[in-house]
């Protein structure tokens, strides 16, 4: 398959699985006689977004591969409170090419934050504080951030099923964490839950470095 044509792919594959997330809401909560919950609605506005994006950047001839620094921007296009958001992100990993597109990365990041929010309205009076925190993993070859909030956290009775397809505490779909994780897989990174944070929750999303085969002529060097 020409690159190309991979391209295309993996575009096609990104549309249908929004789709296929608004559709799932939408007949989850037909199925429940109810309306959708907070959540769900933050969700079907994150997925038609990111869609949006994914059309707007079909129409460029080829993407630059994203960094930690275009993953920001993304999100923060997307979320609907970023006064709520702190972030750390070091110069030294602020502009290293990553693998996916920002979009794959950032509407990770949003569910993650749709959760925080959603928690620490309904259990807490104060203000959502979602941190953000990027640095590079030990070896150097991949970029993890550390999501953090505010809330009342995670039970450990929850820390083993919170990825499981479905399983929710809440009126909502259950869909967003299980999803968020098959995203990174399927990029090569991955998505977990901290269970040592003990001042909300905590989660970690590794994304791959871009290791190019003309690195050198692009005026990339690996980290």
């Amino acid at each position: 398959m020409s690159e190309e044509h991979q391209d295309q792919a993996s575009l096609l594959h990104d549309l249908r699985a929004s789709l296929f997330q608004i559709l799932a809401i939408y007949d989850i909560a037909e199925n429940r006689k109810q309306p959708l919950s907070p959540e769900d609605t933050g969700r079907v506005r994150a997925n038609a977004l990111f869609m949006k994006q994914l059309l707007d950047q079909a129409d460029n001839s080829k993407p630059a591969a994203p960094t930690a620094r275009t993953i920001m921007d993304s999100l923060l296009a997307l979320f609907a409170e970023p006064e709520c958001l702190t972030v750390s992100l070091p110069d030294d990993c602020a502009d290293t090419p990553l693998v996916g597109g920002p979009q794959d990365w950032s509407r990770i990041l949003l569910n993650l934050s749709i959760n925080a929010h959603r928690e620490i309205k309904s259990q807490l009076d104060g203000t959502p504080v979602i941190g953000l925190n990027f640095s590079f993993n030990e070896a150097r070859d991949a970029l993890v951030i550390a999501f953090s909030d505010n809330g009342p956290g995670i039970s450990l009775v929850d820390h083993q099923h919170v990825f499981e397809p479905g399983y929710t505490t809440h009126q909502s779909t259950g869909l967003g964490l299980a999803s968020s994780r098959k995203t990174a897989r399927d990029l090569g990174g991955d998505l977990t839950l901290d269970p040592t944070f003990a001042d909300g929750a905590k989660f970690l999303l590794s994304i791959p470095a871009l290791v190019a085969e003309s690195s050198a002529e692009k005026g990339f060097s690996n980290p």
